[in-house]
């Protein structure tokens, strides 16, 4: 888990940028039916990527996101 936007420059952010980096869908899947962030304050916005995807788009770089999990 990787945490990355407002929440690493700012005290007082709106939201959290999280992003998983996963192997296996069903994890994913099994993130989204729990709806374990709906009712968080603040947001919690969430972005999966596979790990091929990550490495394609450079996001944990190009957002200097960093891992808290």
């Amino acid at each position: 888990m990787w945490l990355f936007g407002s929440a690493l420059t700012s005290h007082r952010s709106a939201d959290l940028d999280v992003l998983l980096v996963y192997r296996d869908l069903a994890d994913i899947a099994a993130i989204r039916v729990a709806h374990a962030w709906a009712d968080e304050i603040p947001p919690i916005n969430i972005i999966a990527m596979t790990v091929q995807e990550e490495r394609d788009y450079a996001f944990i770089r190009g957002t200097r996101a960093r891992r808290v999990i």
